[in-house]
C-alpha cells in the first residue's frame, strides 16, 4: 500500500498545493480520500483523475470536497471531444452528502446533475464497511461541526487511518488502534476555544493520539498559512509521540 499526499492545506491551499486529498494506492487499486481545492490538477499531473476506483468524502466542508465541481467540467470536455468518461464511484456521507451536491449543483449548472453525469455517487452510513477494489473502508464519526467520518483503509495486512476534520475524543484513539500510518489533523498550534468550538486538535493532541493508539508512524496536516505553528506542532507532537513524525507536505509519498 502506498500514500501520495496530494493535499494538506486547511481552508484554502497555498501556492502549488492543495487542501485536503490522499491518494492510496495498492496494487492495480487507486482510492483518493477527500478531494480539496487543488487535488484535480495534481492527478491531472500523474494522469489519474481518470483511473480512480473510489472517492470517499469525509465530510461536506468544502476545503474536502470542492474539487469535485471541476471534476465534472472534465467530464464534459472529454465527451466533448468524442471520448468515452467512466463514472468514478464517489462515497458522500448519507446525512448531507448528496443533498450538499444536489445544492451546488442547482447553483453553479442549474440543476444539470452534473455530479450524477460524473460520478456514480454512493451515500455511506458510518457503519458501513466499503470494498473499494483490494481495499476496505470503515468508519468512526468525528467531532467536527456537521457529518464527518474518519476512514480506516485497510488490504488487510496494513493499515492506515486519516482523522479527517476532528476536536480530541477517546473512541478516536480506538479507531486508530495499531494502524501502521496515521494521518491526524493539527489544525491549531495551541489548545483554547478554537480547538473545541471548531472541532480541531493541536500537535500535542495528535502525538497523544497516536501513541495511544499505538501507531507506527504519524503524519501531521490540515494546516494553516503559520510556518511557525507547523513546526510548533511537529515539536509538541514528537514530544508525545516516540515513533516517526511528519509534516504533509504536497506530493510527498510513503510505503506503507
Amino acid at each position: 500500500m502506498e500514500l501520495k499526499i496530494l493535499g494538506h492545506w486547511a481552508g484554502a491551499p497555498m501556492e502549488g498545493g492543495a487542501t485536503s486529498s490522499y491518494l492510496i494506492a495498492d496494487g492495480d487499486t487507486r482510492l483518493l480520500l477527500d478531494c480539496g481545492s487543488g487535488a484535480l490538477s495534481l492527478l491531472q499531473k500523474s494522469n489519474l483523475a481518470q483511473q480512480l476506483d473510489g472517492i470517499v468524502i469525509s465530510h461536506m466542508h468544502a476545503d474536502h470536497y470542492l474539487d469535485l465541481v471541476p471534476y465534472t467540467s472534465l467530464c464534459f470536455l472529454t465527451q466533448l471531444q468524442g471520448k468515452p468518461w467512466k463514472k468514478i464511484k464517489l462515497y458522500v456521507p448519507e446525512a448531507n452528502g448528496k443533498q450538499v451536491l444536489a445544492d451546488v449543483d442547482q447553483l453553479l449548472f442549474g440543476n444539470r446533475d452534473r455530479f450524477g453525469m460524473t460520478f456514480d455517487v454512493i451515500a455511506y452510513k458510518p457503519e458501513d464497511a466499503l470494498d473499494i477494489g483490494t481495499l476496505r473502508v470503515t468508519f468512526q464519526q468525528t467531532r467536527h461541526p456537521g457529518p464527518c467520518y474518519s476512514p480506516r483503509v485497510t488490504n488487510g495486512t496494513k493499515t492506515l487511518v486519516y482523522t479527517a476534520d476532528t476536536g480530541y475524543y477517546d473512541e478516536l484513539i480506538t479507531h486508530a488502534q495499531h494502524a501502521d500510518l496515521l494521518i491526524c489533523e493539527s489544525t491549531f498550534a495551541y489548545e483554547n476555544d478554537m480547538t473545541t468550538d471548531h472541532g480541531h486538535l493541536t500537535g500535542t493532541q495528535a502525538g497523544q493520539i497516536a501513541a495511544q493508539a499505538s501507531v507506527h508512524r504519524l503524519i501531521l496536516t490540515h494546516f494553516g498559512t503559520s510556518r511557525a505553528d507547523q513546526a510548533r506542532n511537529w515539536t509538541s507532537a514528537k514530544a508525545a509521540f516516540p515513533g516517526a513524525v511528519d509534516l504533509a507536505s504536497t506530493e510527498a509519498v510513503y510505503l506503507i
